[in-house]
Formats: structure tokens, C-alpha cells, sequence
């Protein structure tokens, strides 16, 4: 299956953020899971397990990950209490007037102020995971978790350390 455009959908505030309703694709699958995260210098790939699992797996990937935060889903309280009736249920947002941006351009000294950073948020049963990044993500339906090689990455990883 090809990339596809992201589009962004309805508008919803949290804190003092705006939560936005992210259209992955056209089709966007209803999400149960995390599965996988991984980041390295390359890239950052997250595996997501779609509710009506038929052994297909949802792979988003950035190439320009420029900040992560991964939350277990039960110690993010106060941000789910945040989100709007209307989006429960919903996998998908980005931020805008992010908090987390802010941060980020605090922590680097400004370096980044230039750069068009966005905050992408998504919020399954299990994680949630925001990323900061200048550039959309692929996004992908993967068959089998064995094309993925998850487990030669790890070993590979672990062997240059």
C-alpha cells in the first residue's frame, strides 16, 4: 500500500493546547494497541494493532522524529480526562499551541524557531505517544510481524553497544 496525504479534521482543545482530529488516511483503522516503538538515529517506527485484528498491523513511520514521549496510557489521567467527548475512541490528533512544542523550543535553546515542528499524538489502550517532528509520516499496513524484523533490529542494536 502506497503513503497516503494526512489530513486534519475537527478541532478540540485540551489544556491549553488545541487537540486536532488526525485523518491518517482515508480509511483510518479504529486502533487497540501498541505494539512496537522504535526509535534509533534513523527513524521512528510504532506498530499498532487495529480492534479488528486480522493479522495486519498498522506501521507509522517518521524519518524526521525530533522528540518522543511515550506515556503508559494508565499515567496519562489528566490528559484523557482533557479530551472532548466527541473523540473517544479516536487513535489520531495532532496539537496545535503544544505545550510540548514549547517545551521543546525552550529545551534546545531556540535553535529550532525556525523549523515548522509539529506535535503528533496518539493515544491508544496502552500508550501514549507524542513525537515532535518537522515532516508528515508514512503510514503503511503491514502483514506479518516478521517483515518487520523487529527482533534483528533489537539483537542488532543491542550487538553495537
Amino acid at each position: 500500500m502506497e503513503d497516503q496525504q494526512i489530513n486534519l479534521d475537527t478541532n478540540y482543545s485540551i489544556s491549553k493546547g488545541r487537540l486536532q482530529k488526525w485523518q491518517i488516511l482515508s480509511d483510518s483503522p479504529q486502533i487497540d494497541c501498541m505494539v512496537s516503538l522504535r526509535h534509533d538515529e534513523a527513524d521512528l517506527i510504532i506498530i499498532l494493532r487495529p480492534l479488528d485484528f486480522h493479522g495486519r498491523y498498522f506501521k507509522v513511520k517518521f524519518d524526521s522524529a525530533m522528540c518522543l514521549r511515550n506515556t503508559p496510557e494508565g499515567l496519562f489521567l489528566n490528559g484523557v480526562d482533557l479530551i472532548e467527548k466527541e473523540l473517544w475512541g479516536t487513535t489520531f490528533f495532532t496539537v496545535a499551541n503544544s505545550a510540548f512544542v514549547r517545551q521543546f523550543h525552550e529545551n534546545s535553546s531556540g535553535i529550532y524557531d525556525d523549523s515548522n515542528i509539529i506535535h503528533y499524538a496518539i493515544y491508544t489502550s496502552n500508550f501514549c505517544i507524542d513525537v515532535l517532528s518537522i515532516a508528515e509520516p508514512s503510514v503503511t499496513w503491514v502483514d506479518d510481524l516478521a517483515d518487520l524484523n523487529i527482533d534483528d533490529v533489537y539483537k542488532e542494536s543491542r550487538a553495537d553497544n
